[in-house]
């Protein structure tokens, strides 16, 4: 194969290698670049710096790396700081946290429920407004026929009269923060990827104010707490609290007192109505007890379930002896008669 060479032409040569234009061609230019369009071109020419110039100055005057955080934003993202400080997450911060954002609705009364897995419910971990007597028995099944949630996780419960009256719900609440509200909202956490529940109890006027925007802030306000929420339980599973271990001890109780659900038995609840533990007080309760434990047999248990009630398994009726010893006491109260396992299987129904 010849190699083939590529010959260097200069460019004065090009000039003279080029095709000639024929006469038809040149006239057809001549008339398109005319002297009109020569003016044209120059007078754009001309203006094409300044507009130029013109532009840049507008961009550069506009543009600003910065963008501005509105204040509002400022001072959630400060909150937001309180509560995660590198490795450890401030509980005072989520309280301050949860309180900025439930202000819109005007509502002091929260609750966060932690679920354990252990004896299968939900019960209050943190909480705001509420008093001891609340927080102590705000307790509620993992599926708990009085939380309808939705399928967005949301549920709404109107506290009518009829509500307050039943035993087994007032129970959850005292009887200070029933006269409050009228409306329980309830956000389950699952969603989020937490297992729990958000809590928040209004009274009417914060009931009329709540609305489908309210609904949507507060979850999205939520989402900010989920790996706080998360530390913290992962601290209450290495160390867990007083009300753990009483819950756990309650159930323990009624499993011995019915046999392990195998023993029919009478369940007696009694709640005192504003109910004050001072110390005159409580030692008039102990003294209430001990004689409650006279009239029982040695299978028959006494469980104080919270500060102002407690239970009696019994395996006879003991309403009669029972009622005639609470008149001798000067604390108001009302009582519930129940029988296991005819009320209910599940434990939980008689605490």
């Amino acid at each position: 194969m010849k190699k083939q060479i590529h010959q260097y032409i200069p460019p004065s040569i090009w000039k003279k290698a080029g095709n000639p234009i024929s006469p038809e061609l040149q006239k057809k230019r001549e008339s398109i670049f005319n002297s009109e369009l020569k003016s044209l071109v120059d007078q754009v020419a001309s203006h094409e710096a300044p507009v130029k110039k013109k532009v840049s100055s507008v961009r550069s005057d506009s543009y600003s790396p910065e963008w501005p955080i509105p204040e509002e934003k400022k001072f959630e993202y400060s909150l937001l700081d309180r509560i995660y400080r590198g490795d450890e997450v401030s509980l005072d911060g989520i309280v301050e946290y949860t309180r900025n954002f439930i202000s819109r609705l005007g509502s002091p009364r929260f609750s966060f429920l932690f679920l354990n897995n252990t004896i299968g419910s939900y019960h209050s971990q943190i909480s705001y407004g509420l008093d001891y007597n609340t927080r102590s028995n705000l307790i509620f099944l993992h599926k708990d026929p009085f939380l309808p949630f939705d399928e967005s996780g949301f549920a709404s419960i109107d506290i009518s009269e009829q509500v307050r009256q039943d035993k087994f719900i007032s129970k959850k609440f005292s009887w200070e923060i029933l006269a409050q509200v009228e409306s329980i909202i309830a956000f389950q956490l699952d969603f989020l990827g937490f297992p729990g529940i958000f809590m928040v109890l209004l009274d009417g006027t914060e009931k009329e104010k709540f609305t489908d925007s309210h609904k949507r802030m507060i979850g999205e306000k939520l989402k900010q707490l989920i790996p706080g929420l998360h530390v913290l339980m992962d601290k209450e599973d290495k160390t867990p609290d007083l009300f753990e271990d009483s819950l756990s001890w309650m159930v323990r109780s009624f499993m011995q007192a019915t046999l392990g659900g195998k023993r029919t038995s009478y369940v007696s609840r009694v709640i005192w109505e504003n109910y004050h533990p001072s110390d005159a007080n409580e030692s008039k309760k102990a003294s209430l007890l001990e004689k409650v434990t006279d009239i029982l047999n040695s299978k028959d248990r006494v469980i104080e379930s919270s500060p102002n009630s407690f239970l009696v398994i019994s395996e006879r009726n003991i309403q009669e002896v029972l009622e005639k010893l609470l008149r001798t006491y000067p604390f108001p109260y009302e009582c519930k008669f129940m029988k296991y396992p005819d009320d209910g299987q599940n434990y939980y129904l008689y605490l």
